[in-house]
């Protein structure tokens, strides 16, 4: 946001930040719950010719002549061996085990690679007709003991969208554990949740391993996989800091958490992280949810500003992270991404509504003043403005600076400011000796003010593009503005097609693009030559420049982020964080380090005092 006073201005790229709950499971099963894992302590067998009517492995396996029912394996290019055993079992008479027995070598690097799983249900890691049959946006929680001399095991779970479950249909994702599957000597029970798609039908549990020496074993014994029981949307969000700790690595989605569907509120997310080692986190997908549990809209969280990611290390750090809700989201899932192959343990994790405002907690949802009340990350600021190029112009590049500016040093100040549009443009750049192919569409000279021109020169027939209506749309600041538009037919690969053309897009863009290249060909000139009416000129423009955007309402591709541009609606929140920045799909204000870039070269002149004068504004 862009707040001008004598003293300063401040350019604050605001993101959205996003974290969730955990929810824990202990993998218990009491009566009220039923077992989906068929024959939990693998004491039901059949023979393996049997088996193999069912599942179809491929790779190399030594199975043992009975197997376990409804247990199965994955194999890559090893050569493992897998079935029941009588000798090393948790309860009843045997267990489920998988040996490596010789690892691949990859002929080109010469590296040894281990990729084999055990898997809670009847399939081969790639189909799984006779898997698991679960329903889609379900929560599930499952526990397993196993002992062996595998230091550490990944656990994922398979997802099939259809009753056949064929290869082509399946999407592994990440399970949440209770803490890292580390094996020893002694049997130990693990336990974990997970949560199916909306088109979710058969699931397996698979015990993953990459690292291994040959003749080592896994045993698995008495699993245990259960729905979980959903509670009805009673319009509360969960609230209260939740126990115990939570295992997460690679990119992994955390269990949904409740929300208040009644009301639009801001969250905020307290929580702790450590990991062995230096780590980055970050979360880079959010989903919300109705109470139904359908999908009502996700959105990638944008990571190229880097506010909202966290390093963690040995020492347990907190984290704080905000969130702002509509009205019928039920539930949110996020999904984490450890940058490395390492285990980050997530605890204390509390959700506080209002979020963290300086101020006292916001009562609703404020929109602008949401996004004004955000604790400014200071360091990442200053990284920012550091790493933006101040080089200063070639002695070439100031003649032709001069050239371009002269009409702007003839006009009187107030004269400028009067033709800087205040309806927001389609996209903004900077002329440069060459055309910008990618910003610039149309230029205008301000000496010939009515005349608007394409790339090559020759003038736009604005008479092609009647105006047939007009749009009402809400800036996020809760002004509203009327924006034209023309709907053209034209023939396109021998069809007609109607197109829609906003009409703002046209001269109200190329004159907001002229405006900010003099103001930024002004600041050049003063950074190398010190003339200081090319400052207070330069400084006026950037005035004009932002002084609505504000009211600017969104612009671009939501969602999907495919199809034309359009006005957005203002509670688009999951887009929120492009609203000052911009982006590829949401121009939005336009790439603000353009002004950013002019401010830096102004900052430490004089005269600003003068320019509150000029502009009757602070």
């Amino acid at each position: 946001m862009l707040l001008f006073n004598k003293e300063n201005i401040f350019l604050c790229f605001i993101t959205i930040n996003f974290f969730l709950f955990a929810a824990e499971s202990d993998g218990s099963l009491n009566e009220k719950e039923k077992n989906l894992l068929q024959n939990a302590g693998a004491e039901t067998i059949i023979s393996a010719a049997d088996f193999r009517k069912e599942v179809k492995p491929v790779g190399s396996a030594a199975i043992t002549a009975n197997v376990p029912d409804g247990w199965g394996y994955f194999n890559g290019k090893n050569k493992i061996s897998w079935g029941v055993n009588s000798e090393n079992n948790h309860s009843g008479k045997y267990s489920c085990f998988l040996r490596l027995d010789e690892a691949f070598i990859d002929e080109k690097t010469g590296e040894k690679r281990v990729n084999v799983s055990l898997l809670l249900g009847k399939a081969d890691g790639y189909t799984g007709k006779a898997a698991i049959t679960v329903e889609g946006n379900t929560s599930y929680s499952f526990s397993f003991w196993s002992r062996g001399n595998i230091l550490h095991i990944k656990v994922k779970v398979i997802l099939w969208s259809t009753e056949n479950a064929e290869a082509k249909e399946r999407k592994i994702i990440d399970a949440v554990m209770k803490g890292p599957v580390n094996l020893s000597d002694q049997w130990v029970q693990f336990s974990g949740t997970f949560t199916t798609e909306a088109n979710s039908q058969k699931a397996a549990v698979v015990l993953n391993i990459t690292e291994a020496e040959p003749g080592q074993t896994l045993y698995v014994d008495d699993a245990v996989l259960f729905k979980n029981q959903s509670p009805p949307d009673s319009g509360k969000s969960q609230t209260g800091m939740l126990p115990g700790e939570i295992n997460i690595s690679g990119e992994q989605y955390l269990p949904k958490l409740q929300l208040n569907s009644a009301e639009e509120a801001i969250y905020g997310i307290s929580f702790k992280i450590r990991s062995d080692t230096i780590t980055l986190v970050q979360p880079n997908w959010i989903t919300w949810y109705d109470k139904d549990k359908k999908k009502i809209r996700s959105s990638g969280v944008d990571l190229q500003y880097g506010t909202y990611n966290y390093s963690c290390g040995p020492e347990w750090q907190s984290c704080f992270f905000e969130f702002m809700s509509k009205k019928n989201d039920a539930s949110v899932e996020l999904r984490l991404k450890v940058s490395v192959d390492n285990n980050v343990i997530v605890k204390d994790l509390e959700l506080v509504k209002g979020g963290f405002p300086p101020q006292g907690q916001s009562p609703s949802a404020p929109y602008l003043d949401w996004i004004m009340s955000l604790q400014v990350n200071s360091k990442y600021s200053d990284a920012m403005s550091k790493n933006i190029s101040l080089t200063a112009a070639t002695p070439d590049q100031i003649k032709q600076h001069r050239e371009f500016v002269i009409p702007y040093m003839e006009i009187p100040l107030t004269g400028l400011l009067e033709q800087i549009p205040q309806k927001r443009p389609d996209k903004v750049g900077i002329f440069y000796t060459s055309m910008d192919s990618g910003r610039i569409d149309y230029v205008w000279d301000i000496r010939k003010p009515d005349e608007l021109r394409d790339r090559s020169g020759n003038i736009v027939d604005m008479n092609k593009y009647p105006e047939t209506g007009k749009i009402e749309i809400t800036a996020p600041s809760g002004k509203a503005d009327t924006y034209s538009y023309s709907d053209v037919t034209e023939n396109r690969n021998g069809s007609s097609e109607t197109t829609r053309y906003y009409l703002n897009n046209f001269m109200v863009t190329a004159k907001y693009q002229a405006f900010l290249t003099a103001a930024y060909y002004l600041a050049r000139i003063y950074q190398a030559s010190g003339d200081a009416e090319c400052a207070r000129r330069s400084a006026a423009l950037l005035w004009g420049l932002c002084r609505n955007i504000k009211d600017w309402p969104v612009y671009g591709r939501v969602g999907n982020h495919l199809g034309p541009y359009n006005f957005v609606l203002p509670d688009c929140y999951e887009e929120w964080f492009t609203f000052i920045a911009g982006n590829w799909y949401i121009p939005s204000t336009a790439r603000m380090s353009f002004h950013l870039t002019i401010f830096l070269m102004l900052k430490d002149s004089k005269l600003w005092d003068e320019i509150k004068t000029i502009t009757s504004s602070n």
